[in-house]
């Protein structure tokens, strides 16, 4: 009697044991599935706030036509250590050259350097990491600057 009740309480032991290893499992599994979809949340408020901006400016400029070429839209492809914080570094470049959107393209045409020289060495910090941002590229394609950035973490 003794023995069996022993082998019991030893049974229930284990079952415990693979009950709290599965749901350790499934709560490393859910986390990562929430961090995707954290990420992809984020990314798609970029996209949104992106397509207003661009939304308003296309409306600006049916009730105002200009002669003069303007720049229309900045691409910005970015290289970072994760996903984050490429969306973060994609977000802080569009923002630093906002100013840019709406005017003439002479200005690029007649100081190529503006944008490198407006962003190059900047720091941006992300999950409490500091990144550098490095410009490797700048394109004016049309009415479209594109730009290839790279951040990387700073060392301390």
């Amino acid at each position: 009697m003794k023995l069996q009740s022993m082998k019991l309480r030893q049974s229930f032991a284990w079952m415990v044991v693979g009950v709290l290893i599965g749901s350790s499992g499934m709560n490393l599994v859910h986390g990562r599935q929430f961090e995707n979809l954290n990420l992809e949340i984020q990314s798609l408020r970029l996209h949104l706030e992106e397509a207003d901006h661009e939304n308003a400016r296309l409306s600006a400029q049916l009730h105002q036509p200009s002669t003069e070429p303007l720049l229309q839209n900045i691409d910005v492809q970015a290289k970072a250590p994760d996903g984050l914080s490429q969306l973060q570094v994609v977000q802080f470049v569009q923002q630093q050259l906002q100013f840019l959107e709406g005017r003439r393209i002479e200005i690029l045409i007649e100081q190529p350097e503006l944008p490198t020289n407006l962003l190059e060495g900047r720091t941006l910090t992300v999950d409490n990491t500091t990144l550098t941002i490095h410009v490797t590229q700048t394109v004016l394609v049309g009415e479209t600057l594109h730009l290839h950035v790279t951040a990387t973490p700073t060392k301390s």
